[in-house]
């Protein structure tokens, strides 16, 4: 548990301090790659992280393009949202998956 909050403080001081979109998508993909690693993250289980990763990312499109009074990025690189929400997105996912196998 104690990883799971030194990374998510990491990602916070990444996004406080870090102001470049690319930087950010750059240091939270090595992020995520150490997630993968640390945490063993097999083949089965890495497809279905992509694949909710994809699915939070394209809700979150559907809501800023068809909804009004959603939330909009100022800085939208890739359809109206930037490139560093994937790979953030990718990382909570594992981390709630981390967490709930702890109170399992």
């Amino acid at each position: 548990m104690i990883n799971i909050l030194i990374i998510y403080l990491l990602v916070l001081l990444l996004f406080k301090f870090i102001d470049n979109n690319y930087l950010r998508f750059l240091l939270l993909i090595l992020i995520a790659i150490y997630c993968i690693w640390f945490f063993k993250i097999k083949k089965k289980k890495l497809i279905l992280i992509l694949l909710l990763t994809l699915s939070t990312v394209i809700t979150e499109i559907i809501f800023i393009k068809y909804f009004k009074n959603s939330w909009k990025y100022y800085n939208n690189d890739i359809v109206n949202v930037p490139y560093w929400l994937y790979p953030l997105w990718f990382i909570c996912i594992i981390f709630i998956l981390e967490i709930y196998k702890i109170f399992i």
